[in-house]
């Protein structure tokens, strides 16, 4: 069982729900179990002190649809909505986490291929972080077995839950890196790790053709009878990629990242405050006024070009790089652009 949270009326709407086999297609999909409405806290009951327990009212509809389940598997979907005072009191004494495998149990290869690229790419951003998912064919299968045994509905509410951990800067990022958009462009690692360097319409379009190429496919969307499903969950990303930007300053911090991976004993510069006239022009080609008298478009079309030369994959100096756009964030912030 799981907790699905959507939305119904324009309210956030929350079900009980099961992954089951859809009889002769070799395939799971997703079954409602009990409807809770907009506010699951009230099929909680407390006799008193810290004790709680759920409404007989969900296992009778639980008892009705045949499933069978552990009342602590029950807990668990409701604890979320325990009253703040009582969880605080009661979590020391409670481990509320998803069970361990068992020891020696190993994981299903076969299934794991099946696992969709897609899930796996999203999994492995969440739980790494990582821009530059080119080594992700060499990862562990053991990181990709909490998507089995799931329905398409199930997985796709297992990722809502852990998208919500992400920062407002981090999602176009994110969406970057899980539609593959880098493979759209010259392989280098200067458009896997600084997208910001894109062309923007480009970058769009890139967006647009790999959404849709995901939502025509069929394995995706297996288990789910109506394409209309898949879309609901599937916009969130088209809202993640149109209405946020790149993280200011995303591009350095990667770059230093990986280049301090690669070199243990190296450190960074420290950070000037800020840019020397001599210096702005020497990087950019034009005065600090003239930056300043720049529209945001314009200033941003500059550094995009000269980023593309100078970055250290395209032979230029890392320490150039760096300070390019740092002066680019700084004059952006200065400018209120």
């Amino acid at each position: 069982m799981y907790l699905a949270r959507i939305r119904k009326d324009n309210r956030v709407w929350y079900q009980i729900r099961q992954s089951v086999p859809d009889r002769g297609r070799h395939v799971l999909k997703s079954r409602t179990l009990v409807d809770l409405g907009p506010a699951p806290g009230s099929y909680i009951v407390y006799p008193g002190g810290n004790a709680f327990y759920i409404d007989e009212r969900v296992e009778d509809k639980l008892a009705a649809s045949g499933v069978s389940y552990r009342y602590e598997e029950l807990e668990e979907l409701f604890w979320p909505f325990v009253d703040p005072a009582i969880r605080r009191r009661l979590e020391p004494f409670v481990h509320r986490g998803p069970s361990r495998p068992k020891a020696g149990k190993k994981a299903d290869t076969d299934a794991l291929a099946r696992v969709h690229p897609f899930d796996k790419r999203r999994l492995y951003y969440l739980r790494c972080g990582h821009m530059d998912q080119s080594d992700l064919r060499f990862i562990s299968d053991k990181l990709f077995t909490p998507l089995l045994g799931k329905s398409r509905d199930e997985l796709e509410q297992y990722f809502l839950a852990m998208e919500r951990t992400l920062r407002p800067d981090e999602l176009k990022r994110y969406v970057y890196v899980i539609f593959e958009l880098a493979g759209q462009f010259p392989k280098s690692r200067v458009f896997r790790t600084m997208p910001e360097a894109l062309d923007e319409e480009k970058l769009d379009q890139a967006f647009l053709q790999e959404f849709c190429k995901l939502y025509a496919e069929k394995k995706f969307r297996r288990g789910m009878k109506d394409p209309a499903e898949v879309r609901a969950y599937l916009r969130r990303y088209v809202i993640m990629f149109f209405d946020y930007q790149f993280a200011a300053g995303a591009a350095e911090e990667e770059f230093l990242r990986n280049f301090i991976n690669a070199r243990r004993r190296y450190t960074p510069p420290p950070r000037r405050s800020g840019a020397a006239a001599n210096e702005v022009k020497a990087l950019f080609g034009k005065t600090p006024q003239e930056l300043r008298g720049m529209s945001k478009s314009a200033l941003t079309r500059l550094f995009r070009r000269l980023a593309k030369k100078l970055h250290p994959d395209a032979g230029g100096d890392h320490e150039t790089f760096v300070r390019l756009t740092a002066v680019y964030e700084e004059f952006k912030r200065q400018a209120g652009k």
